[in-house]
């Protein structure tokens, strides 16, 4: 699924899953924000570039990381490394992941008995 598909089908892939009452932080590479005004009707919405930081790019990634890792919940894109390793530093900080489901996925399958943070944790 390309990212200005996933745009598009953004709001219903979200709309039931995530509260309106609170801000939605996006983090993205999307130069074009206003690509999500779509999702004002229903949410506050949030960019970095909102802050103001001037950070240089890798800042910018490693940031995003922390907001998303420390977020109430996480929603990620399907195959992608980034959204993948936010999920695992939430587990290592004892937050909810959601490996299985995303913005533009939902395996409801994955059924593993513990994660490699929780095995850690039990050798310590």
């Amino acid at each position: 699924m390309s990212a200005k598909t996933q745009i598009k089908t953004l709001l219903q892939d979200i709309e039931n899953r995530i509260p309106n009452n609170i801000p939605l932080y996006i983090a993205t590479d999307e130069k074009n924000k206003a690509l999500f005004d779509h999702l004002r009707t229903k949410y506050n919405i949030w960019f970095l570039d909102n802050f103001n930081l001037n950070l240089k790019p890798h800042e910018a990634l490693i940031v995003e990381q922390i907001i998303c890792s420390n977020a109430n919940m996480f929603l990620g894109s399907r195959d992608s490394t980034y959204s993948e390793y936010i999920n695992v530093l939430r587990g290592y900080n004892n937050k909810s992941v959601y490996h299985d489901q995303g913005t533009n996925f939902n395996y409801n399958y994955r059924n593993v008995p513990y994660r490699d943070w929780e095995t850690d944790r039990k050798s310590t």
